[in-house]
């Protein structure tokens, strides 16, 4: 304060103690040191994104990883680093992680198709975690490559189904197994008394390992009173071979059943719950068939109006994925998809269509669907599809392969039916087949009727619509010749074309011819192709 003069006579002021916060500044620098280090030190590929998903912060790792330099990635969108055709729904899943954003541990091990900058696209499992919230909120991602693994695990899947089809085919015939290793090996005196009770190689191992030396023993006996016999040979410091020859004869059949106490093999599919929107009840059974083989769950509906309402009755979270018909009555399946994904935004639908067409598929795209899987459906298509598309579905090794027929000649192919391709199709699978046939006997059945009755009113675009999904029908019976013919159909009605009428009316005759065969069931050759089947099964 001041008197009149102008004198300063009194002061008056506050005090505030700041040294934590002071404390707590020159602090930050050092925190944001020691996480960039740690980021950039991680042994695999390390992102950070702000809760807009723009990327801050990469190591080295993550530019290897992904072909990007770090100032390419920096302030972009982390959906530069997912395949085109993801990025909507990626984007959808992030906000939908966004929300819990609060919670420091967001999720492990999701699985992820990636986009290398050169647009290779390669699998990747990620693990995220949130730092921070509100507008400072980060998520850190580590990112690691499967390539490698996916690939020996295909490898071993591989030789596995081949070590299967190989003693399904020699069965009778005398079989060699042979395991070689790259160990310390063995000197001719350790090999003589190897299969000995007993007896172990080298005394120390006792100690190391345990065991009493009777394994090998025990083997060389159980293989002899199966007409076979076990051998070793061996070089010090290269390593060991050993083989086992036995010959496999034809046996019957086990019961059916899981014997006590054996765990099932894990299916791709084990435990998925799949919704399926599908109004014709032979592609029902088409898509159920190798669904259920590989150990997934299936419902069914009738149209997109009837799957909107089972997903709100029963919640988003109640089914993996969902497989949508794109041509269905009531509610087609693109706006169905467009309703879903607001319902449930990461909830993946593959799109199901006899439309071969690219237009088709970019429909399928911008109606929010993840993938496209053409009519008729390919079973290792649709499950190769669902594994890719499912998120966090680490799912099994494939189901054990369903043998493939093999009856030499096939004789079959008269009629409309190409009957030889369906039982090599459905091996020894004659209830399913029967079953397959009245239930397309039922629908053709309706559909003459419904094209009868719409080419008497004029509707074109009702034959259209029924000559679209016979085109599945006839393609899931093999039958080609009625699959072109509703093909062309459906093609020169849409199109207003002149002679769609008279394609009608020949696909109608097509469909009498293809009713009576399907009631007549396959030619007599049928029970030896069966047969042939079975012995290559």
């Amino acid at each position: 304060m001041r008197d009149i003069a102008g004198r300063a006579v009194r002061m008056i002021g506050t005090v505030q103690d700041v040294t934590r916060r002071k404390h707590a500044e020159q602090a930050l620098p050092d925190s944001e040191m020691r996480a960039i280090r740690i980021i950039e030190c991680a042994p695999d590929a390390m992102l950070v994104t702000d809760r807009h998903g723009r990327i801050v912060q990469l190591n080295g790792r993550a530019e290897e990883a992904f072909g990007y330099a770090r100032d390419e990635l920096v302030g972009r969108a982390v959906e530069l680093l997912v395949p085109e055709t993801l990025r909507e729904r990626h984007r959808r899943a992030r906000d939908g992680l966004a929300a819990a954003v609060h919670q420091t541990l967001m999720g492990r091990r999701r699985s992820l198709v990636a986009r290398h900058k050169d647009g290779r696209e390669f699998p990747v499992e990620l693990n995220l975690a949130s730092i921070g919230s509100g507008e400072d909120a980060q998520v850190i991602v580590s990112v690691v490559d499967v390539s490698e693994r996916r690939a020996m695990e295909a490898e071993l899947t591989m030789h596995r189904d081949r070590l299967e089809e190989l003693v399904v085919q020699r069965t009778g015939e005398q079989m060699r197994f042979v395991v070689r290793d790259t160990g310390i090996g063995m000197t001719a005196e350790q090999l003589s008394r190897l299969f000995e009770p007993f007896e172990q190689a080298d005394s120390s191992t006792t100690r190391r390992f345990g065991g009493t030396g009777l394994g090998l023993a025990i083997s060389r006996h159980l293989a002899r009173l199966m007409g076979g016999e076990i051998g070793a040979s061996s070089e010090p410091g290269v390593g060991s071979r050993f083989e086992l020859s036995l010959r496999l004869p034809v046996c019957e059949a086990a019961p059916s059943g899981d014997p006590a106490g054996v765990p099932r093999e894990k299916r791709r599919l084990e435990g998925l719950r799949v919704l399926s929107a599908e109004d014709i009840e032979a592609n029902r059974l088409i898509l159920e068939d190798p669904l259920q083989h590989e150990g997934a769950r299936v419902d069914f509906v009738g149209n997109g109006r009837e799957l909107l309402e089972r997903v709100e009755a029963c919640g988003g979270d109640a089914f993996d994925v969902v497989l949508m018909d794109v041509q269905m009555p009531v509610m087609d399946g693109l706006e169905a998809t467009r309703r879903l994904t607001r319902m449930a935004p990461g909830l993946p639908v593959i799109g199901l269509t006899a439309h071969a067409l690219a237009e088709e598929w970019q429909r399928c795209m911008a109606a929010g669907m993840v993938h496209h899987v053409g009519k008729p459906v390919d079973p290792d298509e649709l499950v190769a599809a669902i594994v890719v598309h499912v998120p966090s579905w680490d799912g099994g090794a494939p189901a054990s392969p369903r043998a493939k027929g093999e009856g030499g000649e096939r004789p079959l192919a008269e009629g409309l039916v190409d009957w030889a391709a369906l039982i090599s199709r459905y091996p020894c699978r004659q209830e399913f087949l029967a079953r397959l046939a009245a239930s397309a006997l039922d629908g053709l059945r309706d559909s003459v009727e419904r094209l009868r009755s719409a080419l008497e009113s004029g509707d074109l675009d009702a034959v259209a619509f029924v000559a679209h999904g016979i085109k599945s029908v006839a393609g899931n019976l093999m039958a080609g010749e009625v699959q072109d013919l509703a093909a062309r159909t459906d093609a020169a009605l849409r199109k207003t074309q002149a002679d769609g009428q008279a394609l009608a009316a020949q696909l109608i005759d097509a469909l009498e011819r293809l009713m009576a065969e399907l009631a007549k069931g396959p030619p007599a050759g049928y029970s030896s192709a069966a047969s042939a089947a079975r012995a290559a099964g």
